[in-house]
């Protein structure tokens, strides 16, 4: 990928929020363990969140310390995490997280996105995929559809998304739109995270 540049980032610092009919909150960082973020190499993420569905009255932490590996190619970034978690809800459920993410720009005008989770702690699964056109700078706007499964739960959505938007420092991504749930539930949806990039010395 050529000879680092002054602007790449090594360090990623993330926050989010996430509402429909589940509630969630999280924030966590992203460290580059052997060269930098934009570039092929082993990465550590960890990540501390709340949440649960509504009708529950609980939100439970959930806390993951993972290792991987990304590969960063001139139009395509994945990578692929494994790591243990835990969650505390009463007493304290031990696990193993796995994560993929897939991040593409099939041309200068268009952006891919993917990300799979799956977790033993309290077994699930949430996928999320993506599409956006630029609408100005380096923001895009698309459809997104997601999927979330748990042992007695099953919710899915369709929305838009705002991803890329710079202010303050801070990179945002904006989602919003329409839930279906376990027994016919419907409702809408939206979210809001954000992530500040920090470079090396």
């Amino acid at each position: 990928m050529g000879p680092a540049q002054a602007d790449e980032a090594h360090s990623v610092f993330f926050a989010g929020l996430d509402a429909g009919h589940s509630l969630h909150a999280h924030i966590g960082f992203k460290q580059a363990l052997t060269d930098s973020l934009d570039r092929s190499g082993f990465v550590a993420m960890g990540i501390l969140g709340a949440g649960g569905r509504k009708r529950d009255g609980d939100h439970p932490l959930q806390l993951g310390l993972l290792g991987g590996y990304q590969w960063a190619m001139p139009r395509i970034h994945a990578a692929l995490f494994l790591g243990p978690e835990g969650e505390r809800d009463g007493g304290l459920r031990l696990g193993v997280r796995a994560q993929g993410e897939i991040w593409a720009r099939p041309s200068d005008e268009t952006l891919l996105t993917a990300t799979l989770i799956a977790g033993s702690a309290r077994p699930q699964a949430w996928g999320r995929v993506s599409a956006g056109y630029k609408a100005w700078d380096e923001t895009f706007v698309g459809p997104e559809l997601s999927l979330k499964r748990e042992r007695d739960w099953t919710e899915w959505r369709a929305g838009v998304h705002v991803t890329g938007p710079t202010f303050a420092g801070v990179t945002w991504r904006v989602s919003a739109g329409r839930s279906f749930a376990e027994g016919g539930r419907e409702g809408f949806y939206g979210g809001l995270s954000g992530h500040i990039r920090f470079g090396g010395p």
